[in-house]
């Protein structure tokens, strides 16, 4: 999927078949963009909710980050509590406008994930270290 977004992007004497993906051996698994099993500039962030799948691509070496989940049920508090702090609870329950608190969860989740992988330092073992704030617009 990643090399028919890139056949967009590369010039027509670019060969696709010599780009390789491959993920970070580091914590965060993030993928890595290899053409001629040379390091490339182009990032690439992946997710996936089966059945759903998001892919975005950027070249120049900008980091980028994108998350796609279908909407939480039955969430339980330990959940809750291993990836919100209080202060993003309390934005959940408040600020955010959505029909169901499992509907602001899944956008705040989905905020995290893409910080996460934006920052290329992801979630592993900790989501509450990134802690996503909203203001009000209310006066």
């Amino acid at each position: 999927m990643i090399k028919k977004i890139l056949e967009e992007d590369f010039s027509s004497d670019t060969l696709l078949s010599h780009l390789e993906i491959i993920n970070d051996r580091g914590d965060t698994g993030r993928p890595i963009l290899l053409y001629n099993n040379k390091l490339t500039d182009i990032c690439v962030s992946i997710s996936y909710s089966y059945p759903l799948v998001a892919v975005e691509v950027c070249k120049n070496g900008d980091n980028i980050g994108i998350d796609i989940e279908k909407i939480f049920d039955h969430i339980s508090n330990e959940f809750l509590k291993y990836c919100f702090t209080s202060r993003e609870l309390d934005c959940i329950a408040k600020i955010l406008n959505q029909e169901t608190f499992e509907h602001n969860c899944t956008i705040l989740w989905c905020i995290k994930e893409s910080v996460g992988k934006l920052l290329t330092i992801g979630l592993v073992g900790n989501p509450r270290a990134i802690e996503i704030l909203f203001k009000s617009s209310k006066k």
